[in-house]
């Protein structure tokens, strides 16, 4: 502690003057010393409406610092909207100060922001100017400091990239998944989302010879689970629906997202492959694809010439039910603040709509047209780790190995951290540990990510979640007792 505020606090402590204690806080160099000194004292100074301001405003100035950019920036804003604009403390008009350090913590914060958790950071909203920052599901950051973001670095992975024309300020976005950096519009994101793993399911089928590839798909809702009683559309140029009695109560929305992907989604293409299966570079859905790595493997040794993939929408849908409502009311506090309403498009996002399943069937060609008779190997994925996967792939491995082949709930929260750290989405951090466990089949390293993807998003694994991973489990032919050991790995 600097001799100054040393001698500041002492002539406090003796005669109790306020000057000396708000010297002695200005000049103190450790923030989190400041800020337990004014939590002690500030009861001492409420009915003092000066003093009480400068507390405030220093509190909020000091809790900017490394780490804790995002309560500063809640913080610093509050204390602007509170205290008066003509405050001033030892020539300084405290206003610029708290606008200085909101600048700061904001720069610090967008900085780190795909240091942050998924979940921090799925919803994104660019304001022109803040007037609120205590969101839960929303991150809310001005455009100008979106802007910078998007052009502040010169590895393209670390700006943010939004669509063409975008970002458009009071416009609510979300995160894409795995490509960390990139945001969609949140009245289209689903739908962009599912478009983007089809695309990339389609690529990696064309690679390994398809000759044919058509789509189709499902409604299905925990009604449809209980009864078989499903609804399929085939995609050739019109939604087509027949829906039974007892649909959904979220047929309507239901009915609009499958007219949706009607129009978005490719219906059927052919193909005449030419060359050799091989697996393309650059694939984003495929390393958390288990199912998909298994065609692979089919297909390079020749023994299957057709397959048909499930893909279920819910698993594309990166912000659950639940929590819709929460999102709806934060929105609307935002929104009410810019004095604007939530957009009709936007309103209708916000409504429930069941899980749809897409049936995507392949034909290919067979191994001996292509001039390929012989097995061929899969390229050893370990081997193109980056630095931070490895190191996070030998700490899971230490882990392991202490834990006598199993994880603790301390030790998964550990690991947790540990792959945010290294800028580890949960997903890949699966993926790296289904690496180092070959013991486990493809379905029971399917199901083991199904139970991760669950506890991601929910936080916890409830009864209803439950009751559909056991009969996710029965479905990949795996016991109930193997699943429970499943789950309590995977937990």
């Amino acid at each position: 502690m600097e001799e100054a505020t040393k001698l500041a606090y002492e002539a406090y402590d003796k005669h109790g003057i306020a000057y000396m204690l708000l010297c002695g806080l200005a000049a103190d160099p450790e923030n989190k010393h400041a800020i337990e000194l004014i939590e002690k004292e500030y009861a001492n100074w409420e009915d003092n409406e000066y003093v009480k301001n400068v507390l405030k405003s220093i509190y909020a100035i000091e809790t900017n610092y490394p780490g804790n950019s995002q309560n500063a920036r809640i913080t610093i804003l509050e204390t602007l909207k509170s205290i008066p604009e003509s405050l001033e403390f030892l020539g300084y008009e405290m206003n610029e100060l708290l606008f200085s350090s909101l600048y700061e913590a904001d720069f610090s914060y967008v900085e780190n922001l795909f240091n942050e958790p998924y979940s921090k950071r799925k919803l994104l909203m660019p304001v022109e100017i803040y007037t609120d920052l205590s969101q839960n599901q929303i991150c809310v950051l001005e455009k100008s400091t979106i802007e910078q973001k998007m052009m502040g670095n010169d590895d393209e992975t670390k700006n943010i990239s939004f669509p063409m024309g975008h970002p458009v300020v009071n416009q609510l976005y979300v995160a894409h998944p795995l490509t960390q950096n990139h945001y969609f519009p949140f009245e289209t994101y689903e739908i962009e989302l599912i478009k983007d793993r089809i695309h990339e399911f389609c690529e990696l089928m064309e690679c390994l010879g398809a000759t044919s590839i058509s789509i189709c798909y499902q409604q299905h809702s925990e009604k449809d689970s209980e009864h078989n009683n499903n609804s399929q559309v085939v995609l050739n140029g019109k939604v087509n629906t027949l829906y039974q009695a007892g649909a959904s109560i979220n047929q309507q929305e239901t009915n609009k997202f499958m007219q949706s992907l009607g129009q978005s989604l490719n219906l059927h293409q052919t193909y005449k492959p030419f060359q050799k299966p091989f697996i393309p570079n650059n694939l984003i859905w495929y390393p958390q694809e288990p199912t998909w790595q298994r065609l692979v493997e089919q297909r390079l040794r020749g023994s299957i010439t057709s397959h048909t993939e499930s893909i279920e929408t819910s698993k594309t849908q990166v912000i659950n039910n639940e929590s819709l409502s929460e999102i709806q009311a934060e929105l609307q506090v935002l929104l009410t603040n810019a004095k604007l309403q939530i957009s009709t498009a936007t309103s209708e996002k916000l409504k429930q709509h069941d899980n749809v399943v897409l049936q995507v069937h392949v034909e290919f060609a067979p191994l001996s047209s292509l001039g390929e008779t012989e097995y061929q190997e899969i390229p050893n994925q370990v081997s193109e780790l980056t630095e931070n996967e490895q190191e996070y792939l030998e700490m899971f491995q230490e882990t392991l190995a202490d834990g006598n082949g199993s994880i603790t709930n301390s030790s998964r929260k550990l690991l947790s951290k540990f792959a945010n750290r290294l800028g580890i989405t949960a997903h890949r951090a699966t993926q790296l540990e289904q690496m180092y466990l070959p013991s486990f089949t493809t379905e029971e390293k399917e199901f083991i990510e199904e139970v991760r993807t669950v506890i991601d998003e929910d936080g916890e694994l409830t009864n209803m979640s439950l009751r559909l991973l056991y009969k996710l489990a029965t479905k990949l032919g795996i016991s109930e007792q193997r699943a429970e050991e499943l789950i309590n790995i995977a937990t």
